[in-house]
């Protein structure tokens, strides 16, 4: 396969290093919601729960992406997507609500929105990721 097919399909490293670059900004993400879950003021160990868990779920298909398991692409943008939901409905329900459980500690949850929208939206397009988890153009 000549240099300029894989750039027109995109390259397995780079795809590699883009989903290595999208697991580290939603450990970000993560990281911002579970240390606001933990606050000793008001603690949600629910969420707590639930970001621990998405992670793990996320880095299983991240991990199959990376080993060239073209469910692993299906597996993450699903939780990503379901994630990207729940946040905005969170933040939606926390708006129009009064002493929502979520009140004044809506930044941490906008932010992790914006990136997993992000990193779904990459990993979405992305032709580098597509070559990975594909192999049509072996």
């Amino acid at each position: 396969m000549s240099p300029s097919h894989h750039r027109h399909h995109g390259s397995v490293s780079h795809g590699r290093i883009t989903v290595v670059a999208g697991c580290v900004l939603l450990l970000v993400a993560n990281g911002l919601i579970f240390q606001d879950a933990k606050s000793p003021v008001h603690p949600l160990p629910g969420l707590q729960i639930a970001m621990a868990i998405s992670l793990i779920w996320i880095y299983a298909g991240a991990w199959a992406m990376c080993t060239r398991k073209y469910w692993g692409r299906y597996l993450v943008l699903t939780i990503l997507n379901i994630a990207s939901i729940s946040f905005f409905l969170a933040v939606l329900v926390t708006l129009t609500t009064e002493n929502a459980v979520l009140s004044g500690r809506l930044i941490p949850i906008i932010i992790a929105l914006a990136i997993y929208l992000c990193v779904s939206g990459v990993l979405t397009h992305s032709r580098h990721v597509r070559r990975l988890t594909s192999r049509i153009w072996e």
